[in-house]
């Protein structure tokens, strides 16, 4: 690969990497680099040797010259209609989009090129950034310079439909079922420490097209229920002592239903050679292709007044979260290969696709309480 001398760094990027112009900053900053990595939002007040950079990856962060503000659009439709005497009917749209949002891109890097590896022993045809035990840096007097530009963007669609009753004849319910469709290109403006926050980039810094695909929060499917029931029934009763026995109850239901959220395939080992191990795929493999295990969950609420004198009450309640105890993943093991950089094989992990926990959610949680008003 054609490799130009480093006359000037912002001259060198421009030409070999293609990308947007970029404020440089004054070589000489105010912010000294000592025995480390420069992290963000720290300067350095001159570029190190290359004797330096072997022994330290010196780091320094610029913000795209052509930078512009966030920009959210929003717009929805609602029709609403009346069922009989209690219960009404909602349909909606609500669509958003995102444009100009920020992200971090490494762009110390030379473009990528094919190299040939193998997959389970076949062969197979990857790209890859030039450099041995790490990238080759067009300028060699730092590691990663990270520039914050605002090339992402969003957009977010959904219909949902809903159904309420209004409070009679002693109960009330609400329900909807929300239809979503979520796709970006990774835009997070939070990616600025080395190594806490690689997993925030996107796979090849100088490519981020190749990230556009399915958001984080892309939720497909969502059920709520939500009712209340006043179990009062006893009050037309002529014995006072079975009214107060059987009058005065509640119970309250919320319910949850949803599509997983999306996970990324990974590979370990940087086959890429960005000098980020946190964001590789698999070849030819896009951004968050997993679905994710189900979620659903049931809490309720059961409660009696209990009158005591003239405005003092008791209310007694007991409480109920995932009654079901329904097993909730939170995460699984999105490792689908490892990778030998020697040998540039890619190799199947027995443990893809195993669920590794249940956080952060609970299994069922039981609890008594008392509340006393006066």
């Amino acid at each position: 690969m054609k490799q130009v001398k480093a006359n000037s760094l912002e001259d060198d990027l421009r030409h070999e990497l293609h990308v947007e112009r970029f404020a440089w900053p004054n070589p000489r900053g105010t912010v000294v680099v000592a025995d480390g990595v420069a992290d963000y939002p720290t300067t350095v007040n001159r570029p190190c040797s290359g004797r330096e950079v072997d022994a330290i990856e010196q780091v320094i962060h610029l913000r795209a010259e052509l930078y512009f503000q966030p920009l959210t659009q929003q717009w929805s439709y609602n029709a609403e209609f009346q069922l009989g005497r209690d219960y009404g009917i909602t349909l909606g749209y609500l669509g958003v989009r995102g444009e100009h949002l920020t992200r971090t891109r490494d762009i110390n890097l030379f473009p990528p090129a094919l190299v040939q590896g193998t997959l389970n022993g076949a062969p197979i045809r990857f790209l890859q950034y030039p450099g041995t035990g790490g990238p080759t840096r067009p300028n060699r007097s730092f590691g990663r310079i990270s520039i914050f530009d605002s090339g992402a963007d969003s957009t977010y669609q959904s219909g949902f439909i809903q159904l309420t009753k209004r409070l009679s004849h002693n109960f009330s319910v609400q329900t909807s079922y929300t239809f979503s469709k979520v796709i970006d290109s990774k835009p997070d403006q939070t990616q600025v420490v080395v190594g806490t926050d690689d997993s925030k980039q996107v796979e090849f810094p100088t490519l981020p097209g190749l990230d556009r695909g399915r958001g984080a929060s892309d939720i497909n499917h969502r059920f709520v229920f939500a009712g209340i029931w006043d179990i009062n029934y006893a009050r037309s009763l002529q014995n006072a002592a079975a009214r107060a026995m059987l009058g005065n109850y509640q119970l309250s239901l919320i319910s949850q239903v949803q599509s997983g959220r999306p996970f990324t395939s990974g590979v370990n080992n940087d086959p890429n050679n960005d000098g980020n191990l946190s964001t590789d795929r698999p070849p030819y493999v896009g951004r968050d292709t997993i679905q994710g295990p189900n979620f659903a969950t049931v809490d309720m609420r059961f409660t009696r007044d209990i009158h005591i004198y003239e405005r003092a009450s008791l209310r007694l309640m007991f409480e109920a979260f995932n009654l079901t105890n329904r097993a909730n993943f939170g995460t699984i093991n999105t490792t689908q290969y490892t990778y030998n950089a020697a040998t540039r094989a890619l190799t199947s992990n027995a443990a893809f696709l195993s669920r590794t926990a249940t956080s952060p959610f609970d299994p069922r949680i039981l609890q008594l309480a008392a509340k006393f008003t006066f």
